[in-house]
Formats: C-alpha cells, sequence, structure tokens
C-alpha cells in the first residue's frame, strides 16, 4: 500500500507540474513502517491479560511507529494499556 501511495503522489505531482509546464522535486521520506502484529503472540496477550482486566478489541487502523523496526526483526506485539471505561479511552 505504501508503494501504491509513493507512486500515485509522484504521478498526481509530476502530471499537475507538467500541466503547468514547469518541474516538480520531491523529497519523499518513507517514514517508519506500518506495525504488524504478530497474531499467535497477539492472542497470548489478550488472553493473558484478560484474566486480570478488561479487554477490548481496537479497530484497526493504519500505524506507523519505531516499534515496527523491531517487528521487521522478530515478531512482536505492540498493545495499548489503559484505565477506566472503554469510552473514556482513545
Amino acid at each position: 500500500m505504501r508503494k501504491l501511495i509513493k507512486a500515485r503522489f509522484f504521478d498526481v505531482v509530476n502530471y499537475t507540474a507538467k500541466a503547468h509546464q514547469v518541474t516538480a522535486n520531491i523529497d519523499w521520506y518513507d517514514g517508519d513502517p506500518s506495525v504488524n502484529n504478530d497474531a499467535k503472540l497477539a492472542a497470548i496477550v489478550r488472553d493473558e491479560s484478560s484474566k486480570f482486566a478488561t479487554v477490548y478489541e481496537q479497530e484497526q487502523r493504519l500505524g506507523s511507529d519505531d516499534f515496527a523496526c523491531y517487528q521487521e526483526k522478530i515478531p512482536g506485539v505492540y498493545a495499548n494499556i489503559g484505565n477506566g471505561e472503554k469510552n473514556q479511552c482513545t
């Protein structure tokens, strides 16, 4: 998805520049990779946490964090820990 977004961005910028008879220079920063939780580890975290706390499944969303750099090397789980009711957490 990241490759597609980057390609489309470059296309839009370059074709817009061409339409105006100018050139565009793009300095693109790829950023951190997307967090990708290991399914088996996520199940363990959910199951063990449910023994002492209420567990709320978050909606999937696009997120990047430097933790994802570790996940490129070894399986991992990025989990949020909060307090209070579900509707109090964002």
